[in-house]
């Protein structure tokens, strides 16, 4: 008994994440980057987000995408979320309601060589006019905090 009370906590430590918080109780919003390009945007702030989205300011979201480096490529403590894989150096970068700032549990650990998608969790804060500007996130419209990636994403 105590071995199958073992292997169960290891798996949730280790792959549980989505099914932990609906066991939890926490409600969990998945959102795409097709929800987050109906965004829209001008010279002029704030961006206008979509009511669907506005709704889920400061609560759990899951969505998937491919990480990209933000500080450390080696470990990949915070990362930015982009809908298709790394481009090409002569191809035009992605629009604003395209990338998502992305940062992970503090102390969670690094993650390295990500190439497949992923799945991060966390809790979703849209770009508001007051943000400090010491604050890194204000530079994304879209910023999900308290992040766990699942790897295995597929």
């Amino acid at each position: 008994m105590k071995r199958i009370i073992t292997i169960f906590f290891l798996a949730a430590l280790v792959g549980g994440l989505p099914w932990m918080s609906r066991a939890a109780g926490i409600e969990v919003s998945t959102i795409t980057f097709a929800l987050l390009g109906k965004t829209t945007f001008s010279n002029t702030p704030p961006p206008k987000f979509p009511a669907g989205l506005s709704k889920l300011e400061g609560k759990r979201v899951r969505l998937s995408g491919f990480a990209t480096p933000y500080d450390d490529p080696e470990k990949l403590i915070k990362i930015v979320l982009v809908k298709s894989p790394g481009g090409c150096f002569f191809c035009s970068p992605p629009a604003p309601n395209a990338v998502v700032f992305v940062r992970r549990v503090p102390g969670d650990p690094p993650l390295k060589n990500i190439d497949d998608m992923v799945e991060v969790e966390g809790v979703l804060h849209l770009w508001r006019t007051e943000m400090k500007n010491n604050d890194e996130a204000k530079g994304f419209f879209f910023t999900i905090d308290e992040a766990k990636v699942n790897l295995n994403r597929k």
